[in-house]
């Protein structure tokens, strides 16, 4: 996977937008599940980062202010990787300024050989948010 990204993109944010209108939005996570059998192991973490308007790839608030733990990306014994967007989403939803851009990267991956395989249809993303 050195060198290997993948594109993740909200497709539809309007309606999204529609449903958390006027709420407080606690907490977003995105949740990977992976497709297990593979001799190579999954990479240890993996790292959500975004492009910019400019075309750069940028960390997410979310790691840079509140950390690694906080973040997440680690690989689980249940075979799924976790990242809280919480503060990345929030900015999506408001700031005109944030794409919907986000890509997924391997660390280590020049260093390595694991290969890590995403099931492109058990990705989740949770909203929680509350009433006003």
């Amino acid at each position: 996977m050195a060198g290997h990204k993948i594109k993740f993109v909200f497709t539809d944010l309007v309606s999204i937008q529609e449903k958390v209108e006027g709420k407080a939005i606690n907490r977003v996570t995105v949740s990977l599940e992976t497709i297990e059998g593979d001799i190579y192991a999954p990479h240890e973490k993996l790292f959500l980062v975004r492009e910019t308007n400019e075309g750069k790839i940028v960390f997410l608030t979310d790691f840079t202010i509140e950390g690694e733990s906080h973040f997440g990306g680690v690989f689980k014994a249940d075979g799924t990787y976790s990242f809280n967007i919480t503060r990345y989403f929030v900015q999506l939803l408001n700031n005109p300024e944030y794409t919907d851009k986000l890509y997924i990267l391997s660390t280590g991956a020049a260093a390595n050989a694991n290969r890590t395989i995403i099931d492109i249809k058990k990705i989740n993303i949770n909203i929680i948010f509350t009433e006003i």
